[in-house]
């Protein structure tokens, strides 16, 4: 939960339930606090951890301060531009990426699911930021919204078949890409 994938589903979450006490006004402040109150456990872990790197390394931010694989940046969709890290890759992926991960949650908003699609827009728009070039990965907890966004047609016949026919495929994707993924024996 203090990955960036819990302090974003907080933040959907709290934006969430601002519009429901506050805007909407169809939930009393009372009863959202003590609704929402479990989700204060997201923050807190967080100034958790910090506070035991406060300990440990004396930098209360050194935990944040970690730069992994994706860089966040400040300007948005900085990936697309001349002066992005250089990475070889289509970018024209990146495109259909960004498209197939909006439309289930316009869909869930459509339905009604708005604490779904509130939660994913949220998830959504910090993919924007991120100058790296495999965005998937980043986006793969939107993937379980998209399920459901799309539950009544994944629930149809003329889906099982052909995604029964593509389960030779992935498992020899999965295979093949396990060789690779080792590390190396020292």
């Amino acid at each position: 939960m203090t990955k960036s994938h819990g302090v974003f589903f907080f933040g959907g979450v709290s934006l969430y339930a601002f519009w429901q006490v506050c805007i909407e006004r169809t939930m009393s402040l009372p009863k959202a606090i003590k609704t929402y109150v479990p989700f204060l456990f997201i923050p807190l872990a967080l100034i958790l951890v910090c506070t035991l790197h406060y300990i440990g390394y004396g930098n209360f931010f050194a935990y944040l301060d970690i730069k992994k694989n994706g860089t966040v940046e400040w300007s948005p969709l900085k990936i697309f531009s001349l002066w992005s890290a250089d990475f070889e890759i289509w970018k024209e992926a990146l495109i259909y990426t960004f498209i197939l991960y909006l439309i289930p949650i316009v869909q869930l908003a459509r339905k009604k699911y708005y604490f779904l699609a509130i939660v994913a827009i949220v998830y959504y728009a910090q993919l924007a930021f991120l100058d790296h070039p495999d965005i998937s990965r980043y986006a793969l907890p939107l993937l379980p919204i998209m399920a459901l966004s799309f539950s009544d047609v994944l629930s149809k016949k003329s889906v099982y078949i052909p995604m029964f026919l593509c389960t030779p495929m992935i498992y020899l994707y999965a295979v093949n890409f396990m060789q690779w993924n080792i590390a190396l024996a020292q």
